[in-house]
C-alpha cells in the first residue's frame, strides 16, 4: 500500500505477483495474437513510439481491472515506480496517452550525432565508477525527466523516444530542446537550441552578445535548470530502488583538445586515430571546471596546436553562487 497520493491511497495489493503480472502486461513485447488484429497498429506504436493510447491499456487490463478506480491507481504505481509518464498530446489533448520509454526497441537514426555535435553548448556528460550504465536506470530517469516538466517545462509536442534516446521540447521556446542520450559508459546531455540563433565564443571562451541574446538566455537557462535536475533524479533514484543504492557517477565534458564527437584523436593506448572506446575519452569531471576563470591545459595530444582551453566554455551548464536560485524537487521517496 502507498499513500503518496489520493490515486495511491485507494489501492491495497495482497498478491505483490498480481502487481507484477499486471505490470508485465505494458512493459513486455508479446507476440501478435490474431484476435487482436484491431490493436495491431497501437501495438506496434507502443514499441516503435513509445507511447501507450488508453484504449490498449483498457483492452489488456480488460480481464484483470474492473473497477475504474483500481484503473487509475495500478497507473499511479506505475507511475511512482517510473514506468510510465501519463502524457497529452498537443495533437488530441483530450486523448490520454502514456509514454513508456522501456518498451522501444529501435535505435535512433545514425544522424543523432550531427545533431549533438551541432549544439552550441558543449554537451554534459554523466560518467558512472562501475564503467556501464546502471540497468534500466536510463528509462527511468527519462520518465523522471517527463514527469517533472509536463505541467510547465515541456512542450506538449511528443517527444521523440527511441531506445536509449530521448528528445523533448520546451514551452519556453520550442525550437530549443533536450536530448538524452545512453552511451555505454556515459549519459550524454545535450540542449539544443536549434538553427534559429547562434551562442557564439571569442578566443577566451567567453560567450559573447548577439542579436540573439534573448534566446541565448533561456538556452543557458535550460541548462542549468537541466543540470540541477538530473543531479536530483539521480539522487532520488539511487535512494529509492535498492539496485542502484551503490550507484557512483560524476558529471562532467570531454576535453574539446585531444577528443571530437566522442571520440579520441588519437589514442596512445590503442594507438589509433578516433579511437570510439569510452574508457579512452579525457573525461574532465565537473569539480574541475567550477573554476570559471581559469583554463586547463590538456597534455594528452602531442600535435594540439592550442592544447589550452577555458573552462568559461563550459559556464553555460553551471550557475555561479550569485546566480543561484530556488529549484523544486520533485522526488519519489
Amino acid at each position: 500500500h502507498f499513500d503518496d497520493t489520493v490515486e495511491l491511497n485507494k489501492l491495497v495489493v495482497l498478491d505483490p505477483q498480481w502487481l507484477i503480472d499486471v505490470f508485465k502486461t505494458v512493459i513486455t513485447v508479446k507476440r501478435y495474437d490474431q484476435q487482436e488484429r484491431g490493436l495491431n497498429d497501437l501495438w506496434l506504436k507502443l514499441e516503435r513510439e513509445g507511447i501507450l493510447e488508453e484504449k490498449l491499456l483498457r483492452h489488456v487490463w480488460g480481464q484483470i481491472v474492473e473497477e475504474p478506480h483500481t484503473f487509475e491507481s495500478l497507473i499511479a504505481i506505475m507511475e511512482r515506480f517510473s514506468l510510465l509518464c501519463s502524457w497529452s498530446s498537443s495533437n488530441e489533448p483530450c486523448s490520454k496517452e502514456y509514454l513508456v520509454p522501456s518498451m522501444l526497441r529501435w535505435y535512433p537514426p545514425q544522424e543523432i550525432t550531427k545533431l549533438t555535435t551541432s549544439a552550441t553548448l558543449p554537451s554534459l556528460f554523466v560518467k558512472f565508477e562501475s564503467g556501464q550504465v546502471p540497468s534500466n536506470l536510463f528509462p527511468r530517469l527519462v520518465v523522471q525527466f517527463l514527469q517533472w516538466g509536463r505541467n510547465d517545462f515541456w512542450s506538449r509536442v511528443n517527444p521523440q523516444l527511441y531506445k536509449n534516446f530521448a528528445r523533448f521540447y520546451t514551452t519556453g521556446d520550442e525550437t530549443c530542446s533536450l536530448v538524452l542520450l545512453c552511451h555505454s559508459s556515459l549519459i550524454e546531455v545535450v540542449v539544443h537550441e536549434g538553427n534559429v540563433c547562434s551562442l557564439k565564443e571569442d578566443s577566451q571562451g567567453h560567450f559573447s552578445n548577439s542579436p540573439g541574446d534573448q534566446r541565448n538566455s533561456f538556452e543557458v537557462f535550460c541548462a542549468r535548470e537541466v543540470f540541477r535536475q538530473l543531479v536530483l533524479l539521480l539522487e532520488c533514484l539511487r535512494k529509492e530502488f535498492c539496485w542502484l543504492k551503490r550507484m557512483k557517477y560524476q558529471a562532467g565534458m570531454i576535453c574539446p583538445v585531444c577528443c571530437h564527437e566522442r571520440l579520441v584523436n588519437y589514442c596512445n593506448t590503442h594507438h589509433k586515430k578516433d579511437c570510439e572506446q569510452e574508457e579512452c575519452l579525457n573525461f574532465i569531471p565537473e569539480s574541475e571546471l567550477h573554476n570559471l576563470n581559469q583554463h586547463i591545459t590538456c597534455t594528452r595530444s602531442a600535435v594540439a596546436v592550442n592544447s589550452k582551453f577555458y573552462t568559461k566554455t563550459f559556464k553555460a551548464w553551471f550557475a555561479s553562487p550569485n546566480e543561484e536560485v530556488t529549484y523544486t524537487l520533485l522526488c519519489f521517496s
